[in-house]
């Protein structure tokens, strides 16, 4: 009786023993996981223009918690010749594997190319006048296709990133190519002087990288489909069927893209007499434009519709209005607005996080470097909005208090999510001394996923060790009975 006792006891402190030990074990596996996803929602960077008189700067932004730390200064006027020169840093775009950035500069007609590693610009090249949007072909093709409204070309910069060479290779006439090609509606809409034309303005691409939409402008220009293969155009819409001047947007879940109007603001002196602008969605399996919506009905809410951007799960559609000040969230499956949000003042590009969680958005500055007759603000920086709830958090304004007239924030971007570095990769992105602190804070503070690990090891030795001492004193105990 005596020794069934003391088994019954034995195992039922083994029950308690293995059932604490898993009760750590899991408890550690659940902040190794958190800890990891949250590494993994924190491993990007914000990358804000601020294309202003004199600043032409590049500000780098990292989540620290709720906070921004600003981590790196890319100032174009310090740097050496030729990238001393680049003037109105406009748009922004990274590479697929975020290792490089390109950034278009309207007034110096130029695009400049930066490692992201260590923040360096290592290539400034002319493409032509109002060089307005330089964006990634989607890999593994990685060229930068610009669009230059002034030259009215769409220019193709082949970029070998291993080697980081850079050369323009194709220099696509695209307004007289529309001309010449006597497209429905170009001609009679635009007539025969070239001047009079518009050029490209904004483009996104299909995900096959085969084909890309460009928005025509900079007032209602229309929309054109180009074969980046051949060159050629697949499609144009005209003006009469689509006004398309400002951002576009690449739906994946539907397959669909999105590109948007401003309405008449030309020689308006107040802008909120503008017509109502539009907003439209396209096929990109067939080029067939399937819906338009008008900014003054109930689809659309707004004056002058700019920025836009789909989350990155494709569910929503993200588009502010510089008039008025505001922005729509739109349903991707149904076209639906599903909330409609406030900003600031002046809004004008967005970015989203990599984890859907935050919205980015320009803000423009009392002195606009570009489209000062609309884009008139009093409040430049960056407005960070929370996704959840689309309610503005902050508003970051990283530049000097003498500055804040000639500010005028423009393009933005998010880097990521970031990839590790390669085993033999020695770059270290470099801090700005006025950021090492703020920078360091950076670092998580349960030593990261590493040693979450250490300890999940640690703890199943001592598991394994513990069950193994429990076994011996049960057998000692059973042969003593």
């Amino acid at each position: 009786m005596e020794s069934s006792q003391q088994m019954r006891t034995l195992s039922g402190a083994a029950l308690i023993a293995i059932a604490l030990s898993t009760a750590l074990i899991l408890h550690a596996v659940f902040l190794t996981g958190t800890s990891a996803q949250d590494d993994a929602n924190d491993d990007w960077e914000v990358w804000a223009l601020d294309q202003g008189t004199d600043i032409n700067r590049i500000h780098v932004y990292q989540h620290d918690g709720g906070d921004f730390v600003e981590v790196e200064t890319i100032a174009f006027g310090e740097l050496d010749a030729p990238h001393n020169e680049v003037q109105t840093p406009h748009m922004i775009d990274f590479d697929d594997s975020n290792r490089y950035a390109a950034v278009a500069s309207t007034a110096s007609g130029t695009v400049s190319i930066i490692r992201t590693s260590d923040y360096e610009v290592i290539e400034t090249l002319e493409t032509g006048a109002t060089a307005h949007m330089a964006h990634f072909a989607p890999a593994p093709d990685n060229s930068i296709w610009v669009a230059n409204i002034g030259a009215q070309t769409f220019t193709q910069i082949e970029a070998d990133l291993e080697n980081e060479v850079f050369e323009i290779a194709k220099d696509i006439p695209l307004t007289a190519d529309l001309h010449d090609g006597n497209w429905p509606g170009w001609v009679e809409r635009f007539g025969d002087d070239l001047g009079e034309w518009p050029g490209p303005v904004c483009h996104d691409f299909t995900p096959d990288g085969q084909f890309a939409y460009v928005t025509m402008g900079p007032m209602d220009g229309g929309l054109v489909i180009v074969n980046l293969e051949s060159g050629e155009i697949e499609a144009a819409f005209d003006p009469n069927e689509v006004k398309a001047n400002c951002g576009l947007a690449y739906s994946p879940n539907h397959d669909q893209m999105y590109a948007n109007w401003s309405g008449h603001l030309a020689g308006l002196d107040d802008p909120h007499d503008a017509d109502p602008a539009e907003w439209y969605v396209f096929d990109v399996s067939t080029h067939e434009l399937i819906a338009t919506y008008a900014s003054d009905g109930h689809e659309s809410a707004g004056l002058d519709p700019h920025g836009t951007r789909v989350s990155p799960d494709g569910t929503e559609m993200w588009q502010v209005n510089r008039v008025s000040n505001d922005g729509i969230v739109v349903d991707t499956a149904t076209q639906e607005i599903l909330a409609e949000f406030d900003l600031t003042d002046t809004p004008d590009i967005l970015d989203i996080s990599p984890d859907g969680a935050y919205v980015f958005v320009t803000l423009r500055g009392p002195n606009p470097a570009s489209m000062p007759h609309v884009a008139v603000g009093q409040t430049p920086g960056v407005e960070v909005i929370d996704a959840a709830t689309r309610q503005s958090i902050t508003v970051l304004q990283p530049f000097a208090d003498d500055e804040a007239d000639a500010s005028d924030f423009h393009g933005i971007a998010v880097r990521g999510p970031i990839e590790a570095p390669e085993a033999d990769d020695t770059v270290e992105a470099p801090v700005a001394d006025d950021a090492a602190d703020d920078a360091d804070d950076l670092a998580p503070a349960t030593g990261g996923e590493s040693s979450s690990i250490v300890m999940v090891i640690a703890l199943l030795a001592a598991l394994s060790l513990g069950l193994a001492g429990l076994g011996t004193m049960l057998r000692i105990r059973l042969s003593r009975s």
